[in-house]
């Protein structure tokens, strides 16, 4: 990995403090952003800390972006660098402000102005953040919270797997400033995934069918309930005869006017456990939509929700649980 550097930046200035080159590395990413991914160079002396930024760039290509968590001796001649996704720095809970924004403007905007708010102004602020709002999407839905109280990091990546949002980090070509974009991503095509042109010894599956076909959303006003049908549409009439059996769950929302949205959202998430991991050349991103061949020639939409590289030409991905097919799935058994 010759041509392999780790940019390291103070977290307070995001002046760069080191570059150094990389003997190897281990790249885990999720949809959660929880994964830990370890970076490993020469023992020498490294100008770095807890909580400083980097930028993981091989033949000057950006790999990785993410915060120290920890450095320490992997052994006599190797420094062992533990790092999380760049997203763990909003890992706070905040006060919650302009939630309207998401309806009367774009959720887009709503992050905005929470991101500046909580972390460019005031005594710890990050001057060197500069964040672009690139589409603006309304949605009737309301944050989660415990007395205004919310983690935003949380909220953030909810917005990626139920809104396709994008927050995209990037070094401005001066490297002074940590550029944020965010924007709703285009409707992007299902890339077609055929295990059985894969590496079978790298290929895992496991599923089962327990799907969640009715929420209940208490509101300060009244309550709302929504049921799941067969054709993967949506019902208020409990007496609907294509009602499918499944769990049930109780929300709450202060606002009715929020109730359905909310349900939808539950259902939007609804999944049946259904995972494959598999191992490719080819890199694709978290959360990218795929449709997957199945070694048994079935055809299943689903989605990338985590990857580990290394740097020796291949990735390993983790694909599900399934977001399309699990009512396909339940009436198969059922029948």
């Amino acid at each position: 990995m010759n041509n392999c550097f780790l940019w390291i930046f103070d977290v307070q200035s995001f002046f760069i403090k080191d570059v150094k080159q990389v003997s190897s590395y281990e790249i885990n990413d999720d949809e959660e952003c929880s994964s830990k991914s370890l970076i490993y160079i020469s023992n020498s002396n490294i100008n770095a800390q807890e909580k400083d930024i980097i930028f993981l760039k091989e033949n000057n290509v950006k790999i990785f972006v993410g915060v120290i968590e920890n450095i320490e001796n992997a052994d006599d001649k190797t420094l062992k660098i533990t790092v999380s996704n760049i997203m763990s720095m909003f890992d706070e809970k905040v006060e919650l402000n302009n939630e309207e924004l998401i309806s009367e403007s774009g959720i887009e905007d709503f992050l905005f102005s929470q991101i500046t708010a909580n972390y460019t102004v005031g005594v710890y602020a990050l001057n060197y953040i500069r964040v672009n709002v690139l589409s603006h999407n309304k949605f009737n839905i309301s944050v989660e919270n415990e007395n205004g109280i919310y983690n935003l990091a949380t909220f953030c990546n909810n917005c990626k797997k139920l809104y396709d949002l994008e927050i995209e980090f990037k070094m401005s070509d001066d490297n002074k400033y940590l550029d944020i974009y965010i924007y709703k991503k285009e409707n992007e095509e299902s890339s077609l995934i055929d295990l059985n042109l894969l590496e079978k010894e790298y290929i895992k599956s496991y599923y089962s069918s327990t799907i969640l076909t009715c929420v209940k959303v208490l509101t300060d006003t009244q309550t709302y309930t929504l049921y799941l049908k067969n054709d993967r549409t949506t019902t208020e009439n409990p007496t609907d005869p294509d009602i499918i059996f499944g769990k049930r769950t109780t929300i709450y929302t202060s606002d009715y006017n929020n109730a359905k949205q909310e349900a939808l959202n539950q259902f939007k998430a609804n999944r049946y456990e259904h995972y494959f991991s598999f191992r490719s050349n080819k890199e694709y991103n978290i959360n990218q939509k795929i449709t997957i061949k199945t070694l048994n020639n079935d055809i299943l939409d689903s989605y990338i929700s985590a990857k580990k590289y290394n740097g020796n030409g291949f990735f390993e991905y983790k694909c599900g649980n399934l977001r399309v097919d699990f009512i396909d799935k339940f009436l198969k058994e059922k029948r």
